[in-house]
């Protein structure tokens, strides 16, 4: 005679709700630069770069040519940041194909060095992403930018790798939870 399990109903609506949630969460990533492989230069000294940025890839990453959005940019080094410009519409949108490359044709972003601030338009900023088993594992990118004031021309090389998916860890943990969870029932013809 083989056992039957019950698993408990708010654990199976939560394992339900994160199945469901996996696909809208892992169109929207977050991913870290990684300052041991990344940089800052200006021609004559570098300088590692940290910070974070948020991407949204269109249905189809991967597998053909989809929208690439970059939703928030925060590029730090020592007496320089980088962030989208908050008074464009849309400052990061471009595209991607399905090797990997993308485009961004201009990239609004408010660069801060020193006692203020420049909103600038970068053209054509590209890069590649690559994916692994289980989505998006890397990010590589180079700009520019010519603060146009007299300043060094500054050199961004940028690899940012994704932070742990929040749709993943959380399946994990409710299967996990599930099992421990699950209460034998009796035989059937039993009088337990």
């Amino acid at each position: 005679m083989s056992a039957r399990f019950r698993i408990p109903p708010a654990a199976a609506l939560v394992a339900l709700g994160a199945w469901l949630l996996a696909p809208a969460l892992a169109s929207a990533l977050t991913l870290t630069v990684d300052p041991a492989q990344s940089e800052v230069s200006d021609g004559s000294t570098s300088e590692a770069l940290s910070g974070s940025l948020e991407i949204e890839l269109g249905s189809a990453a991967g597998t053909s040519t989809t929208t690439f959005d970059v939703r928030s940019l925060v590029l730090l080094a020592p007496g320089l940041s980088v962030g989208l410009d908050p008074a464009a519409p849309n400052p990061g949108a471009g595209v991607v194909n399905a090797a990997g490359a993308f485009l961004i044709p201009t990239l609004f972003v408010a660069f801060d060095v020193g006692p203020g601030s420049l909103a600038l338009a970068l053209p054509d900023v590209s890069g590649s992403v690559e994916f692994g088993g289980v989505g998006l594992s890397r990010l590589t990118a180079s700009l520019e930018i010519d603060p146009g004031d007299g300043g060094p021309v500054r050199t961004f090389s940028v690899v940012a790798l994704p932070e742990p998916q929040l749709a993943l860890w959380l399946g994990v943990a409710l299967v996990a939870a599930g099992r421990r969870a699950m209460v034998p029932l009796a035989p059937e013809g039993s009088s337990r």
